[in-house]
């Protein structure tokens, strides 16, 4: 299935002084791609045979080296602040 088509998952997302915290809402999500630079994240996936995708710039630079993708029950993103004096007031 193309990415045009793909659905929009929800999500929820959190700060600490240091990280932003992600979960998708997708549980046994199948097919995982992910990408993260310092100023964008991408994520894509499928559940039930429904393509879902995720592709959008960040408000501020985050350490790519030290951020991290978790997958258990839903995917999750542990994004480490560029700039840990900043507090983000959106996630995209």
């Amino acid at each position: 299935k193309s990415e045009a088509m793909a659905l929009t998952p929800t999500f929820r997302w959190a700060q600490s002084r240091q990280k932003v915290f992600m979960t998708i809402s997708l549980v046994n999500c199948e097919d995982i791609k992910h990408h993260v630079t310092e100023a964008r994240l991408q994520f894509s996936g499928s559940v039930g045979g429904k393509a879902y995708a995720l592709d959008f710039e960040l408000p501020h630079n985050i350490d790519t080296k030290a951020s991290k993708f978790l997958f258990a029950r839903n995917p999750k993103f542990e994004l480490v602040k560029g700039d840990e004096s900043i507090f983000w007031t959106r996630l995209c």
